[in-house]
């Protein structure tokens, strides 16, 4: 945990010892985990909905999820782009929904008010 983290959000342990230091990784490890930290947004979870099109045209649906993906995969701000399986058709509105998570490559960082 951040010194200052704590200092902010938890003065009652003001005076507890500082957490141990994360060891070192293996040497020639792929490190997958992204850091943690209050301050930082790395991932992005979108939720889209659209105009459901499979009476028109079937499979409309999930070539408009796939177009999505793959423009976002296209840019350069994100590492990773991910569709969620699931496309969900909702026929009270005429409308579907489907999930895409985003991880950024540089992650926002926000500056802790005083």
């Amino acid at each position: 945990m951040d010194e200052a983290f704590r200092r902010r959000y938890m003065p009652q342990t003001a005076d507890a010892p500082p957490p141990p230091q994360p060891t070192e990784a293996v040497p020639g490890a792929a490190s997958t985990a992204l850091p943690s930290n209050s301050n930082q947004v790395a991932v992005i979870k979108i939720s889209c909905r659209a105009v459901d099109r499979n009476s028109v045209n079937p499979g409309a649906n999930s070539q408009t999820a796939y177009t999505l993906d793959n423009e976002l995969k296209q840019s350069p701000l994100f590492s990773d782009v991910r569709l969620d399986a699931q496309i969900t058709d909702d026929p009270t509105t005429g409308t579907f929904t489907f999930g895409i998570n985003l991880v950024l490559k540089k992650p926002l960082k926000f500056a802790a008010g005083q």
